[in-house]
């Protein structure tokens, strides 16, 4: 989940791992490098830490990988003779420092390899069957010797290598996950039509031309167009011509029309070619859709020719991963750019639902401003992007340590379930956490009365449905570097109450002042203590709360509450939320 305030370069971010899975780089212009200067090459550099078993253990990767990681980077760049954009991937390499165990090397001392061996020596898995060490012996030799002395070996500095990673750019790509990007700005009509390209073309092919099932089914049919092509053209050698007699009596015609002029053609025939199942799926397949009228999809609106496109690649993926070893099945990364867009509330929310469930077995990615598509609960999977300015450009930030233990996450999980409005303290300049419904109402109205517009000020008043849980969101708060305000009740101890359950509950309600005073950063955040309660201060009284209910009652007071009625202390207390 990618967030942050427009133009802080959300949606770069999506554009630029686009760029780097994309085989092509149709599209690139001048605009694309900075200062419009093709001199400053563009570097997109991406880390694969969830590499599968077969990865780590293929060869050609071997020498790129770093504690089970593997780094990869694609520079785009102008080529100064032809002018044209042009792109090649590097990979990460870490190396030993002894000249004789590095491949970036080899060039230079593969003429003395058998003298190499014998001087360090180095195992006898070096050579052949035959003894001999050779150039792909010592290759094989060395990967195997740096495999397993690799905590023993001395390391020089990681570096990007000069050659193509992998070899050929093409590939690379191939070795890279499948990574789908769906734009804000997209026609269904693209995405709903065969290409070979989209993910409608996959799906079409996956479902109908590469499942063992598919090609059972469509050899039946290709029997059928195998006897139509039977019908339409001249047999092989001398079987039974079953084609229709006009077609037979036509080639006889205009061959001896032909001949009266030209007597050395011999023959005239009409070929019909027959097109293959394949050919026939993938010029004539397309979506239809029936919301009472069956139309193309173009003609539909925009929240359900998204729906479509989510449909599309939601399929896709669980198909890839029904008919693949899930060992061996090549990873899937789908990258959406604000998926709320012309979806019902209700409808982001399922949709959001989606999303989670397919990030079991793939990787999503979405940059949004919808407060339904996060769940602060799964606060490692937020990244906050901002843009100070142009100079230093686009930064991230991703909590990816875990600030609550098992039964706090649980707890803070519980507490903003189904609560999109908490959600909001990421798209905030700053968050006024408070107790309850009184703080939440009273603030932005009152706010208002004393010429302060919360809505203008970016800010967002949480209520966190009580004192104990304030220390909850101010962690979360800490953790991502967010301005807060915190605004509680005291509840100091009254020695002569002596209703005993009251003077636990106070009791209990006192030791959270010092839990939320240990959870403040300073630099971050700013605790106002209330002493009496808002509620007193507000002036609204036990008989009102009781008769119109806590949050009416409040809302009535507020409202009714001119400029001049507003209490100095009250006064102080909302002014300090835009301070």
């Amino acid at each position: 989940m990618i967030i942050g305030e427009n133009n802080s370069g959300k949606t770069n971010i999506l554009k630029a791992l686009s760029l780097f899975f994309s085989p092509s780089i149709r599209g690139m212009c001048i605009e694309d490098f900075c200062e419009k200067k093709p001199q400053n090459e563009i570097k997109i550099t991406i880390t694969f830490d969830r590499l599968t078993p077969s990865e780590r253990s293929n060869i050609k990767i071997r020498q790129y990988l770093s504690n089970g990681e593997l780094t990869v980077q694609k520079s785009f760049y102008c080529d100064q003779e032809t002018g044209k954009y042009e792109s090649k991937f590097s990979g990460l390499i870490k190396e030993p420092k002894a000249a004789f165990l590095k491949l970036s090397k080899f060039e230079e001392y593969k003429a003395n390899l058998a003298k190499i061996v014998r001087e360090n020596k180095l195992p006898a898995y070096f050579k052949n069957e035959k003894g001999n060490v050779t150039q792909a012996s010592y290759k094989e030799g060395l990967n195997r010797y740096i495999e397993e002395n690799r905590d023993k070996l001395e390391w020089d500095k990681p570096f990007f290598s000069s050659t193509q990673f992998l070899g050929w750019k093409e590939v690379a790509t191939d070795f890279l996950p499948h990574f789908f990007y769906i734009p804000a700005v997209m026609e269904a009509t693209e995405e709903s039509q065969y290409s070979g390209k989209n993910l409608f073309g996959r799906l079409i092919d996956a479902l109908f031309l590469e499942t063992p099932d598919s090609k059972k089914e469509f050899s039946e049919l290709e029997k059928l167009l195998t006897k139509i092509s039977t019908r339409l053209n001249r047999p092989i050698r001398k079987q039974k011509d079953k084609r229709p007699q006009k077609i037979i009596t036509f080639e006889k015609t205009i061959l001896t029309v032909l001949q009266e002029s030209m007597p050395s053609i011999k023959d005239v025939e009409i070929e019909v070619t027959v097109p293959k199942i394949k050919e026939i799926v993938q010029s004539g397949t397309e979506i239809l859709l029936d919301d009472g009228i069956k139309t193309s999809v173009q003609s539909k609106g925009h929240g359900l020719q998204r729906a479509l496109i989510f449909a599309i690649f939601r399929e896709y993926a669980k198909l890839r991963k029904s008919e693949t070893d899930q060992r061996e099945a090549k990873s899937i990364v789908f990258a959406i750019e604000e998926p709320e867009l012309y979806l019902h509330p209700h409808r982001q929310v399922a949709l959001f639902q989606i999303l989670q469930d397919l990030s079991d077995d793939d990787q999503i990615m979405f940059c949004t401003h919808s407060p339904y598509f996060i769940d602060m609960s799964q606060y490692t999977s937020l990244i906050l992007i901002t843009k100070s300015n142009s100079t230093i450009g686009t930064k991230g930030y991703q909590c990816e340590t875990e600030i609550f233990s098992k039964s706090e996450k649980e707890q803070f999980k519980l507490i903003n379930e189904f609560s999109p409005e908490r959600n909001e303290i990421f798209f905030a300049k700053k968050v006024i956490l408070v107790e309850g419904p009184s703080e939440k109402l009273s603030l932005p109205i009152l706010g208002k009365k004393l010429g302060l517009n919360f809505y203008d000020s970016e800010l967002s008043v949480v209520e966190c449905n009580g004192k104990a849980n304030i220390p909850f969101f101010m962690k979360v708060l800490n953790a991502f570097k967010l301005k807060y305000l915190v605004i509680h009740d005291v509840d100091p101890i009254d020695e002569k109450e002596t209703d005993e359950e009251k003077k636990r509950h106070r009791l209990e309600m006192f030791k959270y002042n010092q839990k939320i005073a240990d959870s403040l950063k300073p630099a971050l955040g700013k605790i106002v203590p209330i002493d009496p309660e808002f509620d007193e201060i507000l002036g609204v009284s036990k008989h009102q709360l009781e008769k119109f209910g806590k949050r009416y009652a409040i809302f009535c007071k507020c409202i009714e509450m001119k400029l001049d009625d507003i209490p100095e202390e009250l006064a102080k207390i909302v002014r300090s939320c835009i301070l």
